[in-house]
């Protein structure tokens, strides 16, 4: 029993570590390297920036996230140590947290609330939240 669990510990391992770099290529981001426990993702267009310095055990969440962050044209997503930041070239959306998020559809329903109302940055932090908006 012990050597059959460490054969599919063995596979599974091996479908993950082989299975990312395959959606990378899927969703069109390069280049692709895990090492250590830290991935990092990055599109040379310069539309996704993502890194994470800590360990991903849900896979599928980076992948939404990159999604996400395409069809809403934010750039660039980075994680680290459980600080999450988006923000977008334009000026138009800044978003901050400092502590580490769970459920990342709400970031973007923020971020659509944000367009709509016309307010070009968000912050959180310390379950304090901020809007304001830029005024030319």
């Amino acid at each position: 029993m012990v050597f059959l669990h460490l054969i599919i510990n063995e596979v599974t391992e091996f479908v993950i570590e082989n299975d990312i770099p395959a959606m990378s290529q899927a969703y069109g981001i390069t280049p692709y390297s895990q090492s250590s426990g830290i991935i990092r993702y990055s599109q040379e267009s310069g539309i996704i920036r993502y890194s994470q310095t800590s360990g991903i055990t849900d896979y599928s969440q980076i992948f939404s996230i990159i999604l996400y962050s395409q069809a809403y044209g934010i750039t660039p997503y980075r994680q680290s140590s459980g600080i999450i930041r988006y923000s977008q070239e334009s000026g138009i959306i800044r978003y901050i947290q400092t502590s580490g998020i769970t459920d990342y559809s709400q970031i973007f329903s923020i971020i659509l609330y944000s367009q709509a109302y016309g307010i070009t940055t968000y912050s959180q932090s310390s379950g304090i939240i901020r809007y304001s908006q830029n005024l030319v």
